[in-house]
């Protein structure tokens, strides 16, 4: 009977780290192809002319376009995976009563800063380097929000998470926007988590008080807009499994599919007109991600990974912060040197030039190649750089 209950707990164990490792696996895949989405978004942006100006579309173009319309969705994403992960560890941590606030706020700041400060420091080397050579050579439109986005003051206000409150991205990164959001979550969290943590209401009347008041002085005011989506996946991660089987696939098929037709069905210059169903529609997309990232913890049901080996899905995820903060700087470089080298660079219409799709393909690969090399001296060092503050601070 013992060995029987031995045997049980052991199949019982192995079930749960399957599980775990689908769940594990499926959000790696979903992290770097969020990336992805970003980094085609601003490709197309800035090596293409969009499809409704050029009247011969080819099919290649128009699907290209399609496949790169997803950089708002991808963004969103980003938030409801943060949530999940970060939230939902605050969550976890409070009940078991292990929430340490100084561990805390020591992981958040090292996973933003190891990465996002060095950033700034790559975008204002290859700014420097195209204000000084790129002078007739960059979209004129880039070129002046790349100026504008400039300065020392600039700077420093993007290093300290100001930036969309006080200042614009620094150099026209506008990918950089986000980190306000994400930088202010993790202070927000932290704070209500410590209000519980001590029984202190005035902690979380702060935190309150903190999302508010930045989300009034903010440029576009979505700071607590994104903020429920932050929650809805922190919620996601402290939700209890479904009573009823949930299928793993069907849970999928619904989140792809309300992923999907919310870029046929909203278009740019409805989403401007009509802003409240632009963001009911963030809402359904996150919503059925978190029914996924549930579903996916039910052990009731077979095995359920993204396709491809979990271990690629691992690797390409391991440097996807880096692709989100850099693509714009490397993409801009990029297209200047190619417009330098073969007159082939910015706002290219394919149909006149088939041989842009060259520069296209040459551009990602450049892209995700320079991200993965900065990734090496920053996110893949931050558990040693980790070890070495803690052994500083101890």
């Amino acid at each position: 009977m013992i060995v029987s209950n031995e045997g049980a707990e052991v199949s019982a164990h192995r079930l749960a780290l399957a599980h775990s490792e689908a769940v594990s696996a499926w959000l790696d895949a979903i992290r770097w192809l969020a990336a992805l989405g970003v980094l085609l978004t601003h490709v197309q942006n800035r090596l293409l002319l969009r499809v409704s100006e050029v009247p011969d579309a080819s099919t290649l173009h128009i699907a290209f376009a399609f496949l790169s319309g997803f950089g708002r969705q991808a963004v969103l994403t980003f938030f409801v995976l943060s949530g999940y992960l970060v939230g939902g560890g605050c969550i976890r941590s409070l009940r078991r009563q292990s929430f340490d606030p100084e561990d805390y706020a020591f992981k958040r700041l090292t996973r933003l800063t190891v990465v996002f400060v060095p950033a700034l420091v790559v975008t204002f080397l290859i700014n420097s380097f195209l204000i000084r050579h790129g002078d007739g050579l960059m979209d004129p439109d880039f070129r002046q929000n790349m100026l504008e986005g400039s300065g020392a003051a600039n700077f420093v206000c993007n290093l300290v998470y100001m930036q969309t409150a006080l200042c614009p991205t620094y150099g026209g990164n506008g990918s950089l926007w986000s980190l306000f959001n994400e930088f202010w979550y993790y202070a927000v969290a932290g704070l209500l988590a410590c209000a519980v943590k001590f029984s202190d209401y005035r902690l979380a009347i702060l935190g309150v008080g903190l999302l508010v008041g930045l989300t009034a002085i903010q440029i576009e005011h979505n700071l607590i807009i994104f903020f429920v989506l932050w929650a809805m996946g922190a919620g996601a991660a402290a939700w209890p499994d479904f009573k009823r089987h949930v299928p793993k696939r069907l849970a999928f098929v619904v989140y792809a599919g309300a992923f999907l037709s919310d870029r046929v069905l909203f278009r740019e210059a409805f989403n401007a007109d009509h802003p409240y169903l632009r963001i009911t529609a963030d809402y359904v997309i996150a919503l059925t991600l978190c029914v996924f990232l549930i579903s996916l913890r039910d052990g009731r049901s077979g095995r359920f990974f993204p396709p491809g080996r979990p271990k690629t899905h691992q690797e390409l995820a391991a440097f996807s912060f880096s692709l989100y903060c850099l693509n714009v700087p490397f993409i801009n470089l990029f297209a200047t040197l190619s417009e330098k080298w073969f007159g082939i660079g910015w706002q290219e219409n394919p149909a006149l030039t088939p041989s842009v799709w060259i520069s296209v393909v040459a551009c990602i690969v450049a892209t995700v190649v320079l991200s993965f090399a900065f990734s090496l001296v920053t996110e893949r060092q931050m558990p040693a750089l980790r070890r070495h503050l803690d052994r500083r601070l101890a």
